[in-house]
């Protein structure tokens, strides 16, 4: 893939500017390092997911994950999925609930493998809370979304698929033009958002869709329940 500066001299090739400034360079990288880590949140975007364990600790129900925190890692956007495995090898679905679920659980000391959690993305340390303290040393697996890896110098490589090129080259060149006062052609505006939806479509297609929650009501095939009057 390209560096920084590759990006960054495509954009600016695109708004018209062929000879570029160490100044602008910089400006330029500060611009590119903003639009990834907006993208971030963009959960059609992130190319992939990743998968991290660490073990539980006897009577810990919540941990700190981020740099420097329990777990050490880029801290998650998202906690996709999450499973306890125990010395036999055998794997034990964790379900996932929400801050108000978690919340109205009322006992959290239990001594026994969890089998729910909730992640708080809290910065700069997310917290994955149990829903009960951990009897037993068991690893925990858990598969995320981290946020895109910002570019440290204009030297760096962009660690991401090469087909991201055009799309970050031509919208950061809608950035910059804006920074120059630059008025665009329609062509560059029309392949920015192109090139930024065809990469979010293609990675659409890996991440499966979530389930539907649904009331129990609905799916009781024996219910007379009309949803619409209530009765």
């Amino acid at each position: 893939m390209a560096t920084a500066q590759n990006i960054v001299d495509g954009a600016y090739n695109k708004i018209g500017l062929s000879t570029i400034s160490s100044t602008k360079s910089d400006k330029a990288l500060v611009s590119l390092n903003n639009m990834i880590s907006i993208w971030s949140i963009d959960g059609l975007i992130v190319p992939f997911r990743t998968s991290e364990s660490f073990s539980l600790v006897v009577g810990q129900s919540s941990y700190t994950i981020g740099t420097s925190g329990n777990i050490n890692t880029v801290r998650p956007l998202e906690i996709m999925q999450a499973y306890i495995r125990d010395s036999s090898d055998v794997d034990y679905i964790l379900t996932q609930i929400d801050q108000r679920q978690y919340a109205e659980l009322t006992n959290k000391t239990v001594d026994c493998r969890p089998s729910r959690f909730y992640y708080d993305p809290q910065y700069s340390l997310g917290k994955i809370y149990f829903d009960s303290e951990p009897d037993t040393v068991e690893t925990c697996y858990i598969i995320s979304e981290k946020p895109f890896t910002e570019l440290a110098t204009l030297a760096t490589a962009v660690s991401l698929p090469d087909f991201y090129k055009e799309a970050l080259i031509f919208n950061l060149a809608v950035r910059l033009a804006v920074d120059e006062q630059i008025i665009l052609n329609d062509t560059i505006i029309t392949l920015a958002i192109s090139g930024k939806s065809m990469v979010e479509n293609y990675v659409a297609k890996d991440k499966l869709a979530r389930t539907a929650k649904m009331d129990n009501a609905i799916l009781y095939r024996g219910s007379t329940l009309n949803i619409t009057t209530g009765e």
